[in-house]
């Protein structure tokens, strides 16, 4: 019988605070935190992500996988714990991200797509989507924040994580231009580590209702075959 997500652990949900105050150095990833990453945190976003894939193939057209960042690399722990439901064959470095990212101070959860050279088609065919689409875009974006899911200004890697929303381009009064300027979307949910909704079952159909919120605009931006 196969596992689902039953909600993160406190040794998970308080992990990246450690790591934060030990200022992520390459020491803090010792025998004891190598444990904690492959036996809590990497499982839980695993089941997470998972389940998400599951259940979005099931009430969207589209199929998906999930795809996990490693939580070490070459100059020590990340500073946040971080992987996405993204198209069947896809990637999350080259394709649009419905993500789930661990901070220090919040569980962030949304859709990510930065102009880099590895996502750049993809990148350039939302951006042209967007000003084609501009007013359906719009709305879809306007709709998601009502729900509290909104699009934020880029952060710095060692931020707790607080979500700060950004505005729609004043001049153009586009969000294409918005993102632009931001060289990358990023519209999002976020919870305070301390929410007890992270540790139930149930947070797996919140992260799965702010996916579906944002498929409004995840149908116009991506070019994710079904």
């Amino acid at each position: 019988m196969s596992r689902t997500f039953s909600g993160f652990t406190e040794e998970t949900l308080s992990f990246q605070n450690f790591l934060r105050e030990e200022n992520w150095a390459r020491d803090a990833w010792d025998e004891m935190s190598k444990e904690t990453w492959k036996n809590n945190v990497k499982p839980e976003l695993n089941l997470l992500l998972s389940d998400c894939a599951s259940a979005l193939s099931e009430r969207t057209k589209f199929a998906f996988q999930s795809d996990i960042a490693r939580g070490y690399n070459q100059g020590g722990p990340t500073k946040f714990f971080w992987g996405a439901v993204v198209p069947q064959n896809g990637h999350r470095h080259t394709d649009i991200q419905l993500f789930v990212a661990l901070r220090s101070g919040y569980v962030r959860a949304g859709l990510f797509l930065e102009n880099s050279d590895k996502a750049k088609a993809s990148w350039d065919f939302a951006i042209n989507s967007i000003e084609n689409n501009e007013q359906e875009a719009t709305n879809a974006i306007e709709q998601a924040s009502i729900k509290d899911i909104k699009p934020c200004i880029p952060m710095d890697p060692k931020s707790k994580g607080t979500p700060i929303p950004t505005k729609i381009d004043s001049k153009t009064n586009r969000w294409s231009k918005t993102f632009e300027n931001h060289k990358q979307m990023d519209i999002l949910r976020a919870w305070k580590v301390e929410n007890p909704i992270l540790q139930t079952p149930e947070f797996l159909e919140e992260i799965v209702s702010v996916f579906m919120q944002l498929m409004p605009l995840y149908r116009i931006i991506s070019n994710h075959d079904s």
